[in-house]
């Protein structure tokens, strides 16, 4: 795993997990929402450590599952036509057709397809997911120098380099996935601090300094600028400013963001109810009575709760 993968990839692991436990929790509650009838074990409700989850209860999780899941897939698919009406308008800006950023793609071969968007505001970015292109505005063009210009191309390569829109891309879907654990947005926000750091970084050791990427900054943000996605890399987001600025005038700063108590608190509550469901012992097995489909659920999966559940099955059959 690359070191600057990092939060992604932990992101992508917490998912799985979670992932995991719904589904553990679905395969046990499901056969106990989707039958009218519900048989209990005698040793189930013998059992101390039983504890009967009543049946409007698991249907209002259900029902508040459904919409929770509803208002997720609507938010991802509104990213999704977003970042689309974005490529669709951003495509339609020509080709560089400046003669400083025709001399910087000669001096860097490596360079991407570089488009010059016209638009009052000042603004730099990169956008696309296997097709990247370096998007920068003729209004920015015109009010920074060459070196300027340069070490803006140079940080926007960094994210084309590392496919920095579609990680990010990831790590917002995740993000909303996963809102009802509020410190998913933490790890988002270090993941784009570090994506920009890189960025500064790759610039500055091209460079050999920092003062470019330093003033191109100022000259970003002492003009218009317009707001685009988190999912976006962008020269100059305001939200990630702080930690830039710092290692950019002392490289021995290490930035630290500091975690919210209060998402955690509810990560940690949120986290605990799936355990609880998980870890409740329950076992639905379905029967046949007089043609009818019923539940004759255990509190557990031993072979004596079974048997005991089989028998008492047999006896419902019999009295009907």
């Amino acid at each position: 795993m690359r070191k600057n993968d990092a939060y992604l990839f932990t992101m992508i692991g917490i998912f799985s997990l979670i992932l995991g436990l719904v589904t553990i929790i679905l395969t046990k509650f499901t056969p106990l929402l989707l039958n009218k009838t519900v048989y209990m074990c005698k040793s189930a409700l013998a059992s101390v450590t039983y504890r009967e989850v009543p049946h409007s209860v698991l249907e209002a999780i259900v029902f508040m599952g459904i919409i929770y899941v509803g208002f997720t897939t609507l938010k991802i698919l509104a990213a999704v036509y977003q970042y689309k009406k974005l490529a669709i308008k951003y495509n339609r800006s020509r080709k560089n057709d400046d003669e400083r950023i025709a001399t910087l793609q000669n001096q860097y071969p490596f360079l991407p397809e570089i488009r010059v968007v016209s638009a009052r505001s000042s603004q730099a970015f990169s956008l696309g997911f296997l097709r990247r292109h370096i998007y920068i505005s003729s209004s920015l063009i015109n009010r920074i120098s060459t070196k300027e210009l340069e070490a803006i191309i140079l940080h926007e390569y960094k994210h084309v380099k590392d496919f920095d829109g579609l990680k990010l891309f990831i790590a917002f879907i995740i993000e909303t996935s996963l809102s009802f654990i509020p410190s998913m947005r933490e790890f988002t926000i270090s993941m784009r601090i570090d994506r920009e750091l890189q960025a500064d970084k790759f610039a500055v050791s091209i460079q050999k300094t920092n003062r470019h990427v330093l003033s191109s900054l100022k000259k970003i943000l002492s003009s218009p600028n317009e707001v685009q996605p988190h999912f976006v890399p962008r020269f100059a987001a305001a939200d990630l400013l702080d930690a830039r600025i710092a290692l950019l005038v002392d490289r021995k700063n290490t930035y630290k963001k500091s975690l919210s108590k209060m998402r955690l608190i509810l990560s940690l509550f949120s986290l605990s109810f799936i355990a609880y469901l998980v870890l409740t012992p329950v076992h639905a097995a379905e029967i046949l009575i007089n043609g009818e489909t019923s539940v004759m659920a255990c509190s557990e999966t031993s072979p004596q709760c079974l048997a005991v559940c089989e028998a008492n099955a047999s006896y419902l059959n019999k009295a009907r």
